[in-house]
């Protein structure tokens, strides 16, 4: 039998990417462990505490991880490990909500000694009502902020109080697409995966960028048949959401609410920004004040890798609300999984990139790094600028760059190609240089959907876009995408940015990265490069010839 990991008294494991069974291999690794880094080699993971209350939350038993391990390790398992995992195995439901009467709820601690610490916690004390037999009565209000504060602690509750119907909604999904006239078909892996969060009541699903979250949601949505609140990350994904409901779906004008700064009004479903439900003014949330008094059913949060971190808050009063988080990838940069594992649920599905790349259900994508020498003049200034700032600045905007962009260009001419960055400056300069039209945060929605629309009805071919093109940009056309400067080494973008080519299409997708050579732009490159790693991409490196 091949035996293909190596694993350390640490919880890290490492999958040789020469074993024949190495495929099989990670699909069964993604299930309990994180994935940390992916050299040429080797894959290298992580087994945590919150991946194993993940694999509990889908029904996977602790003899069926460590056979696994067993199975396929060169050496014996270290004890430890077994321990690590036997541990948070059973420090899962130690700790369960329950209902009690209309005036509060019961948090059972099945341990003593957990209960002692629990009062002895200063911010968890203030939370407890009154001390009952084997646990503590606390006030509903609390249901979410008490399950926060104590994942923080490493203690995670089972939460089985359930869920408020909301007021009912009756519509169904159409079977013809309304503007488009094509037959609508739901995909196996979205129904899987709604399935998944609907019998559950709640929890993340992870799909490929262009694999249809949408409609993952509009099914959800049908399931729950109840007001739904919608939450995203951007103007232009709300109006894309109403537009999908309106197509998909039977819902009328009237039953669809986009609430914003010039429509305060509420509608059995209502989509709104993440900006918009967390605004304060003067220490107020007023607009989350109006939203907590309507009685929703199902709450649906798009892109939550992006929810801003002030959300978390909010999130923690709709506990009775049945949830569904939609999301290309499970990491966040912030380190705030736990967070998404406690208030909103567990991930319920994840169905790898490569998969659905090999089904047809989203493009194959060339991924490629261009290393740009910087000039001799850009290089010295490079070598002598003091700080990091500066650095960056040079590495950025180094005039090397626009040459490789007109090659790639005329490389690719004829295609639809999008020149994504992230500093305005930068962009700006490159748009003037190369008469291609540029979108970013400060134009008005209009402006942006303008050029959208040209790319769309192929009166433009090439676009120049800032960050807020990572989501929410329904270009399918799209088979190019240049990357030219980015936010650090952010694993999330990455995975935004090559989603913008991966709609299924008729040709190659390609994606490039412009990186000037010998910068810190190739350390923060390689760690962005990780999750698609993991998910079995390759990113091939070549070096650019040019002019010093």
């Amino acid at each position: 039998m091949n035996r293909s990991l190596i694993i350390q008294s640490d919880n890290t494991v490492m999958l040789l990417t020469s074993d024949p069974m190495f495929d099989s291999v990670k699909n069964e690794l993604i299930k309990f462990s994180e994935i940390k880094m992916s050299p040429d080699t080797m894959y290298v993971y992580e087994i945590t505490a919150l991946s194993i209350w993940n694999a509990i939350a889908i029904g996977i038993e602790k003899d069926y991880i460590i056979n696994m391990l067993n199975d396929n390790s060169i050496h014996p398992v270290p004890a430890s490990v077994v321990n690590y995992i036997s541990k948070w195995y059973n420090s899962y439901g130690v700790v369960v909500l329950e209902a009690h009467n209309d005036k509060h709820f019961f948090l059972r601690v099945s341990e003593a000694n957990l209960r002692i610490k629990l009062k002895e916690n200063s911010v968890i004390s203030t939370m407890l009502c009154e001390e009952v037999k084997d646990g503590f009565l606390i006030q509903p209000n609390h249901r979410g902020e008490i399950k926060s504060v104590l994942m923080k602690n490493n203690v995670s509750v089972n939460d089985k109080i359930g869920y408020s119907a909301g007021n009912e909604l009756s519509f169904k999904i159409r079977s013809v697409h309304l503007t488009k006239n094509f037959d609508i078909e739901i995909r196996y892996y979205q129904e899987e995966s709604c399935s998944a969060v609907f019998s559950a009541g709640n929890g993340v699903v992870v799909l490929p960028c262009g694999s249809g979250k949408t409609m993952v949601g509009i099914r959800f949505a049908e399931m729950c048949q109840t007001t739904t609140l919608i939450v995203t990350n951007s103007a232009a994904s709300v109006k894309q959401w109403k537009q999908s409901l309106l197509d998909f779906t039977d819902l009328t004008e009237d039953q669809i609410s986009c609430y914003d700064a010039n429509n305060k009004t509420f509608a059995p479903v209502t989509i709104c920004t993440y900006h918009m439900l967390a605004y304060k003014s003067k220490g107020e949330f007023i607009h989350f004040n109006r939203f907590i008094q309507q009685s929703w059913g199902a709450l649906i949060l798009d892109e939550v890798h992006l929810m801003p971190a002030n959300m978390f808050r909010i999130v923690a009063s709709f506990q009775a609300t049945k949830r569904l988080a939609l999301t290309a990838t499970f990491v966040r940069e912030d380190g705030r999984e736990k967070d998404i594992f406690t208030l909103i649920g567990p991930k319920r599905y994840d169905k790898p990139w490569k998969d659905l790349e090999a089904q047809g259900y989203i493009a194959s994508v060339n991924l490629k790094e261009l290393r740009v020498p910087l000039t001799k003049k850009d290089k010295k200034s490079y070598l002598e600028a003091k700080n990091y700032q500066d650095k960056l600045d040079i590495a950025v905007m180094s005039e090397n760059k626009v040459e490789a962009i007109r090659f790639l260009l005329a490389k690719h001419k004829g295609e639809k190609i999008l020149i994504i960055g992230q500093f305005v400056d930068q962009l700006e300069v490159i748009s003037g240089m190369l008469n291609i039209p540029v979108v970013h945060g400060q134009n008005s929605d209009k402006e942006r959907e303008f050029y959208y629309d040209k790319m769309r009805s192929d009166n433009i071919n090439e676009l120049i876009a800032s960050s807020i093109a990572n989501a929410a940009l329904d270009i399918p056309g799209i088979s190019v995408v240049i990357q030219i400067s980015f936010l650090g080494g952010s694993r999330n973008e990455e995975a935004q940015r090559v989603g913008r080519a991966t709609r299924p299409k008729d040709c190659p997708a390609y994606f490039y990265t412009l990186v000037s050579k010998d910068t810190m732009e190739e350390a923060q490159n390689f760690n962005r490069q990780q999750f698609l790693t993991g998910e079995g991409y390759k990113y091939e490196i070549q070096e650019m010839a040019m002019v010093a």
